[in-house]
């Protein structure tokens, strides 16, 4: 069980549940709530599941509110004049690292959401390409592998290849590992009029080659 936050409050539960209840904007509702939470003695983790926020978050806000009280926490605007400097503490740069190794931020874009939902941060994609970019995070991080999976690196299929035949490329790849094939033709031509014989095949988008019949020379006897 989390401790219970210690702090010298200069509003009560009650003048925080008023405040709460008569807001209509969703940001000012969301650290009322906190605030109200708080100070009816909840600790910082379950006032941070009950509005939806990371812990990170709800502890902010307990700071701004001891630096100049509950305006000071109401007047930090996301993306507004006398808002909050768009760019992430080291703190939340370390959360955030820790969810892109855990599989849960794979792209800028998520980077992104995560800052402005959990931080309350309206980053840019090149801000947070530079925050990626410092944290040495690819734009695009790898997804979790099975435990069981075979850690060495695996060369590209193109490469494994090489220049070969599709038949060739089967059998390689066989050897290696189970691969399931499965080749569609879309393509048809029929050469001539013996049905089956003279259907030629190929993939969708190659023209099917091959000779449309023979022709046959020779001698007549006088």
């Amino acid at each position: 069980m989390g401790r219970r936050l210690s702090i010298e409050w200069d509003d009560s539960e009650q003048s925080l549940q008023d405040r709460y209840q008569r807001a209509t904007d969703h940001q000012d509702r969301t650290r009322l709530q906190a605030l109200w939470l708080l100070r009816k003695g909840r600790t910082l983790s379950d006032v941070a599941s009950v509005v939806g926020k990371c812990y990170e978050t709800v502890r902010r806000w307990t700071e701004w509110y001891r630096s100049g009280g509950l305006e000071e926490v109401l007047s930090r605007r996301h993306g507004g004049s006398g808002g909050r400097e768009p760019k992430l503490s080291e703190e939340e740069e370390q959360a955030l690292l820790q969810k892109a190794r855990e599989g849960k931020l794979r792209t800028i874009w998520d980077g992104v959401e995560w800052a402005r939902s959990e931080a309350g941060v309206e980053c840019s994609y090149w801000g947070m390409r530079h925050v990626f970019d410092r944290l040495e995070l690819k734009k695009k991080v790898p997804r979790q592998q099975s435990p069981d999976a075979d850690p060495a690196p695996r060369a590209p299929r193109s490469k494994r290849r090489g220049k070969k035949g599709l038949s060739e490329c089967i059998e390689a790849d066989r050897a290696s590992e189970p691969v399931f094939f499965s080749v569609f033709f879309g393509d048809e031509t029929r050469l001539g009029l013996i049905g089956q014989v003279r259907r030629r095949w190929a993939l969708r988008g190659v023209k099917p080659l091959g000779s449309a019949g023979r022709e046959a020379a020779g001698l007549r006897g006088a």
